[in-house]
């Protein structure tokens, strides 16, 4: 950052105990973070997960096994719904940037039209800086999926705990959040942690010290529905 002179990251890292790791890491490095959570209306993600094969019910799992986990580890709750970023995303990244702090302006969504200091993540985004053309895509249903829309519709309204997770989600929304908000939500680690975090902990240590090969990737990729590393949007 310094020697780029590059005054904000972004990290899309999904995994929560590095959300956690990367907070220790701010507080004794006196930077101000954030953590904002993308999140997809669950029949946009199981049209997601369908769409690569994992069936109409997989979805679920995925949603319900990340964002209730967010807030008992500790780690404040700030929203962005993935519809309301592509069909309106001048506003809602105006929200985000009031929220954080960040200045606006128009056409700052546009982020292939500006150069990128990228080190690491998603492929596909790193190479939309050298398109001229690209955009912020809606999602629509084929035949083949749309005719169960109506039966998932009616199972994600009858899901008591799926609809509790989506309550807490939205009363997070980023429209929501007071200006500047972000940087300043605090973050009180929890020391007994649920004991799904010491598992998730457990294989970070063992990726340290036995890196994943690339054939290793390729394999686990063919083996699950694509996108199946995280829920939240792609972005």
């Amino acid at each position: 950052m310094k020697q780029l002179d590059v005054d904000y990251v972004v990290d899309s890292s999904k995994d929560l105990t590095w959300h956690v790791a990367a907070r220790r890491f701010a507080a004794r490095s006196a930077l101000n973070t954030a953590n904002i959570y993308i999140w997809k209306d669950p029949l946009d993600l199981a049209y997601s997960y369908w769409k690569r094969g994992g069936g109409l019910t997989f979805w679920r799992s995925e949603f319900m096994k990340y964002y209730p986990r967010i807030t008992p580890v500790g780690l404040p709750l700030l929203t962005v719904n993935y519809s309301a970023l592509t069909r309106q995303p001048a506003e809602t990244l105006a929200d985000v940037c009031r929220a954080l702090g960040m200045p606006y302006f128009p056409g700052k969504e546009e982020f292939w039209q500006k150069d990128q200091h990228q080190l690491f993540g998603s492929l596909g985004v790193r190479r939309q800086p050298k398109w001229s053309l690209s955009s912020l895509q809606t999602t629509s249903y084929p035949p083949e999926f749309a005719k169960h829309t109506d039966a998932l519709r009616k199972q994600i309204a009858e899901d008591a705990d799926l609809q509790t997770a989506i309550a807490a989600l939205v009363a997070s929304d980023v429209s929501k959040a007071p200006d500047g908000s972000g940087p300043q939500m605090p973050y009180s680690e929890k020391w007994v942690k649920p004991p799904w975090f010491y598992w998730q902990h457990a294989k970070l240590k063992v990726r340290r010290y036995r890196p994943q090969r690339l054939d290793d990737e390729v394999e686990e990729a063919a083996a699950r529905p694509r996108g199946a590393d995280g829920p939240g949007g792609g972005t």
